[in-house]
């Protein structure tokens, strides 16, 4: 029971290590704003959340279980699986901090893009009320000049 459980954790360990990739690619590519690329790393980040999603679940049985048969495993194997345990889980804290700072960012990118875009319209619509000035005639028939009128 032992020999499985750290089985599974060394392969959600090795999932983990992949993810914490992508979270630094993502990183780069967040700064960079190379969108079509992030959305192909989150693509490759869902499928890894979901394989450790489904080593979390096999687990399940010894995760509950682990307090009544941890002290019956010899020690090396019992010092292996919570090394590894207290691994998963200072990764994981790390995943979630840079996806937290990630998201603020993505926030400001997006706050920033939206002011520009609002800024943009308005200046669009102060460039559309000016118009045509009434005095001046453009005269295609002078070669292009302009005649003053009024």
């Amino acid at each position: 029971m032992g020999n499985q459980m750290l089985e599974l954790l060394k392969r959600q360990h090795l999932y983990f290590q992949e993810l914490e990739k992508l979270s630094e690619s993502q990183r780069v590519l967040i700064k960079a704003q190379q969108s079509e690329d992030l959305l192909h790393i989150l693509g490759k980040r869902q499928k890894l959340v979901m394989e450790i999603g489904e080593i979390h679940q096999q687990s399940a049985s010894y995760r509950e279980n682990w307090p009544n048969f941890k002290d019956l495993l010899p020690e090396h194997l019992r010092n292996s699986i919570s090394e590894l345990l207290g691994q998963l889980q200072t990764m994981l804290n790390a995943i979630i901090e840079q996806d937290k700072q990630d998201c603020q960012e993505l926030s400001q990118t997006q706050q920033q893009i939206s002011a520009e875009i609002q800024q943009t319209g308005r200046a669009k619509a102060a460039t559309a009320s000016y118009g045509k000035p009434k005095n001046l005639n453009y005269n295609q028939d002078n070669g292009g000049s302009i005649q003053f009128t009024g």
